[in-house]
């Protein structure tokens, strides 16, 4: 989406078949005016026989006008074509065209190859286009999937070329690009080490190009690019080493900004703004994420730390972003232009830098809620490190809460939640989380100080060791990957996580909290008596079923983004009531790496050794689920999870005796042994080799039959696994004897 310089009110918006429209920009919205050029019979966005559509980055990717365009009327405009062969299927052309008429139309027969790269595969193909200050057309070429490309200096991939296209045919050397009098290099490149650079912007005031590279499974950056740098791909990704835990650094770039992947991640890179809708925005770096849908902003602190925080979201992925005259900034997304802006009438969020002043706390005493804070717990807690956590509620005056068929809560514009995380007995973090006036949430971190007297305002993410434990504080922009529009931004606020009884600290009394909110009249609609509702089981309640615990941990922690809508890999649903044979999880072949294993599935039953989701929340760092905030290993939810798996519940596979394993990895089927154990390991439990005459009951029958056998060699009888049939098998029978039976 580029602006026409003679006539700003115009835009060319290009879509990947091959055709760039002109659509009037106006109130409301933007309208089509007409096509100002038709590419499609040499643009390709198909791949070894694929549908048209089927990948993102094939087609048309980006264009950019020449800075004298009244002048020549001259654009540039970089695509993927077919290849010249079976080897290399894909070629990306970097093309000039011309228009006689002010930019309505451009001439297809004017086209100009300035150079093409063939492509043996389907990705990375970056193409963010930009004219420098200098006059010059800059250009990020993706490392087109090939690792080694951007460390390579005798071709263009992975890297930003600095072209002259006013210097020649096709196109000139800039004399001071930094390898010209390198032997065997391409005098065309700018600067090197990029992976899949999406999207950039020339900052007006430095001329410095300011870009985003998408990272491989754990960084996305920011990089500001200079003359010669090396931004370390594939060493590096962002400013840590991929395949080492110590890598060659000298000469390497570090990024201006990057953050660490907490679920799908892809950058979007965009522009300084400098418009009129947002004055505490001016300068600053606005940028993307198309996985996450945030719009954000770069912030810098006294020290130039950059941190990131974000503006809004969209309801989908972020495609690319653009930039007015105006100094306005507009987003792309699913065929629709949005205009960046707050809601009309809705002031910037401004936060004390204190806790103790943002009346959700005493101001006297900042360790206790303020008075009219209404406190809460779920029965299924979200796993974070081990940390304590103190939950309270606070709804504007009048608000009430609607609920929903699915259970969950939609609180009113206006409320706050807040919670309060401890770690060994000391207060680490207090988060709150509230509902602005255009609807959407907020989320916001404090950290403790010390001598816990008061906590401070983190303008973004932050690491610290505490007590020997890393801990995360998420960035505002972070807070919002959790808290996904489709999981209603709030967790733990639905029926089932709150149907249970808490003791009220003013009060010491013990209510169900679904009562006491009942009672205090905070639902829209009369709740039924809790009885009659779901409820969470707790995760040690060794008494629930495990398939039970098991599919509210999973609610819990990860069906926030494994839901329809979710920014989740794939069509997984985690949400607890939906039935297992629908998860689209029980065999499935994963998508997202297998850590070596082999014959890996996203769940395996009775096979956890195979289920990556498991071997996922196991993991310490990369690749680990649930991504954000966390860096240690949950065992009790593990060990759950282990269980349930095991145990074969809930695939859709019977469970004859119902001890809580199916059929097809219980060592007993018939008879009811929830302990599985095998004392003598023929493969059949002790319950079995009870039930002698296998008629699925341990009863007098079989201890006739045992008294009969008694003192001979039998297997099946030998509990104990001494090699002999005897007194102690009889006593370990007898303890047996009238206590299983279907």
């Amino acid at each position: 989406m580029v602006q026409n310089p003679v006539d700003p009110g115009m835009w060319l918006i290009g879509d990947k078949p091959g055709l760039l429209y002109n659509f009037r920009q106006g109130a409301p919205k933007f309208s089509r005016v007409g096509p100002a050029i038709d590419l499609s019979d040499r643009v390709t966005e198909i791949w070894k026989g694929t549908s048209p559509g089927w990948y993102a980055e094939l087609g048309l990717l980006t264009a950019a006008f020449h800075p004298k365009f009244k002048q020549n009327g001259e654009i540039f405009i970089y695509y993927t074509a077919l290849g010249p062969s079976a080897a290399f299927p894909l070629t990306t052309r970097l093309s000039r065209f011309k228009s006689s008429d002010g930019g309505l139309t451009f001439d297809r027969n004017s086209e100009e190859i300035l150079f093409a790269n063939d492509q043996s595969t389907k990705i990375h193909q970056g193409g963010t286009m930009a004219f420098g200050k200098d006059g010059y057309l800059y250009i990020a070429v993706g490392n087109g999937g090939l690792d080694a490309a951007p460390q390579n200096l005798r071709e263009l991939r992975g890297k930003v070329l600095r072209l002259d296209v006013d210097g020649g045919r096709p196109y000139g050397i800039p004399p001071d690009n930094p390898f010209v009098n390198v032997p065997n290099a391409r005098p065309e490149i700018f600067a090197v080490g990029l992976r899949n650079p999406w999207r950039g912007s020339i900052n007006d005031e430095t001329g410095e190009m300011w870009l985003g590279d998408v990272g491989d499974n754990a960084y996305e950056e920011i990089n500001v690019i200079r003359r010669g740098g090396n931004y370390g791909y594939p060493i590096r990704e962002g400013a840590h080493c991929r395949d080492a835990p110590t890598c060659r650094t000298a000469g390497l770039t570090d990024p201006a900004y990057e953050y660490r992947h907490r679920g799908p991640a892809a950058v979007v890179g965009g522009y300084f703004y400098s418009g009129t809708a947002f004055p505490g925005l001016q300068g600053r770096f606005v940028f993307g994420d198309a996985a996450s849908q945030q719009i954000m902003v770069l912030d810098s602190d006294e020290a130039g730390v950059l941190t990131a925080r974000t503006l809004g979201s969209l309801t989908r992925e972020v495609t690319s972003l653009a930039k007015g005259v105006d100094g306005e900034i507009y987003a792309l997304s699913a065929a629709k232009v949005h205009r960046l802006s707050p809601p009309p009438g809705s002031p910037q969020v401004t936060l004390p830098a204190r806790l103790s002043d943002t009346g959700c706390v005493n101001p006297l005493y900042p360790t206790e809620p303020a008075l009219g804070l209404i406190p809460y717990q779920v029965n299924m807690p979200l796993w974070s490190d081990g940390a304590e956590k103190q939950r309270w509620l606070a709804l504007p005056p009048g608000g009430k809460i609607a609920v929903g068929d699915d259970g969950d809560w939609d609180l009113p514009v206006g409320t706050v939640l807040m919670k309060q995380f401890r770690l060994q007995g000391k207060l680490v973090e207090t988060r709150l989380f509230m509902r602005h006036t255009d609807g959407d949430w907020g989320g916001y971190s404090y950290e403790w100080n010390d001598d816990q007297n008061d906590a401070n305002l983190l303008p973004g993410a932050k690491v610290k060791i505490v007590g020997g434990q890393e801990w995360q504080f998420p960035s505002r922009s972070q807070c919002l990957q959790c808290h996904t529009a489709a999981a209603g931004r709030s967790l733990g606020l639905e029926t089932p996580q709150l149907n249970g009884s808490m003791v009220y600290p003013k009060t010491g009394r013990i209510a169900n909290q679904l009562a006491t909110l009942s009672h205090l009249g905070l639902f829209e609609k009369t709740l039924p008596g809790p009885e009659t509702l779901p409820s969470f089981p707790a995760l040690v309640d060794a008494t629930a079923p495990v398939d039970l615990r098991a599919r509210a941990y999973l609610h819990s922690n990860c069906s926030m983004c494994h839901r329809p809508g979710g920014p989740g890999q794939g069509p997984q649903d985690f949400r607890h009531f939906v039935p297992g044979v629908q998860m689209n999880v029980f065999n499935v072949d994963p998508t997202q790496g297998t850590f070596g294993i082999t014959g890996a599935k996203l769940f395996a039953p009775g096979d956890p050794d195979h289920s990556m989701i498991l071997q996922r929340m196991r993991k310490i760092g990369l690749g680990r689920m649930p991504p954000l905030a966390s860096s240690v290993e949950h065992r009790a939810g593990t060990q759950v999870i282990d269980r349930w798996i095991r145990s074969g519940l809930g695939f859709g596979i019977p469970d004859t005796d119902h001890d809580g394993f199916a059929d097809n990895v219980d060592n007993c089927p018939k008879v009811a042994n929830p302990d599985q154990r095998d004392t003598n390991g023929n493969g059949r439990g002790n319950r079995c080799d009870a039930d002698l005459n296998n008629d699925g009951i341990v009863n007098a029958l079989d201890l006739g039959i045992f008294k009969k056998r008694f003192g001979t060699h039998d297997p099946d009888a030998d509990f104990n696994g001494d090699g002999i049939v005897n007194a102690l098998d009889l006593g370990i029978l007898k303890s047996l004897f009238g206590t299983v039976s279907k």
